[in-house]
């Protein structure tokens, strides 16, 4: 017997931006891509993403999932290894397990920084070095885990601060996170990494800043773009059509 394994692994972005610049909200234009998406709210904004239809008098999509945590850090380990959608009941399994017909959105990373330093910390007010050296361990083996070792694709939903750049100087713009020793460390994981904006009552997406920590790979070097998943999307799709499957052998 013989198994078909994809060649192109799933997109990994970062949707980075203040608040009230649409980073939710954009989740709908992912789900009118046709993907499963699965949708963990670590903050508030859940509204944002239901609005996107019942502000038009659409109904929600079945190929949106939703797990809301009420607890922490270990969680959403667990809604990880086998989600299950609040509305529905429905369990869908590890997501290290899924394929490019799925997608992971973790919003956001503020509350992932919270829950790894709560798990750490528990009830205690002071934070020792120690303390923040051992959450920071847990953003990142998580981040690495839903980039590297999943191949279906992964949103992060981020805020962001002005950091030092330590290698070629001057202030930019990157995610909010546990320190800056990690801060840096996290956009490379990531294939796009999108600054979001608004523009009185627009909404754009920019990979061109020279003051922000941006990448792009399936998205144009671009200023001012349409918030939108779908030419994000439509790139990785033709590029994964260009590739094929291979077989490889069971033992």
């Amino acid at each position: 017997m013989t198994d078909t394994v994809e060649v192109l692994e799933g997109f990994n972005t970062i949707l980075m931006g203040a608040s009230g610049t649409g980073k939710t909200h954009a989740i709908g234009t992912l789900v009118d891509t046709g993907l499963e998406v699965f949708y963990i709210p670590l903050e508030s904004g859940t509204e944002s993403l239901i609005g996107y239809y019942t502000d038009k008098g659409q109904p929600v999509p079945d190929n949106l999932h939703i797990h809301a945590l009420y607890d922490g850090y270990l969680q959403l380990l667990t809604s990880l290894n086998d989600f299950t959608d609040n509305r529905t009941g429905e369990k869908f399994g590890p997501a290290d397990t899924w394929g490019t017909d799925r997608v992971v959105v973790v919003d956001g990373l503020t509350g992932l920084n919270n829950f790894a330093m709560q798990l750490v910390i528990g009830g205690r007010a002071e934070r020792t070095q120690t303390d923040w050296g051992v959450a920071q361990s847990y953003v990142m083996s998580l981040l690495r885990k839903l980039t590297d070792g999943c191949r279906c694709h992964f949103v992060l939903i981020a805020h962001v601060e002005r950091e030092t750049d330590l290698v070629l100087g001057g202030v930019k713009l990157t995610v909010s996170t546990l320190g800056k020793a990690i801060a840096g460390t996290i956009p490379p994981l990531f294939s796009d990494v999108v600054l979001t904006k608004k523009d009185v009552d627009k909404f754009f997406w920019s990979t061109a800043e020279a003051n922000a920590d941006v990448k792009n790979r399936n998205l144009p070097l671009k200023a001012g773009q349409a918030p939108s998943f779908a030419p994000l999307y439509q790139k990785w799709l033709e590029r994964s059509k260009g590739m094929q499957s291979v077989e490889v052998a069971d033992e």
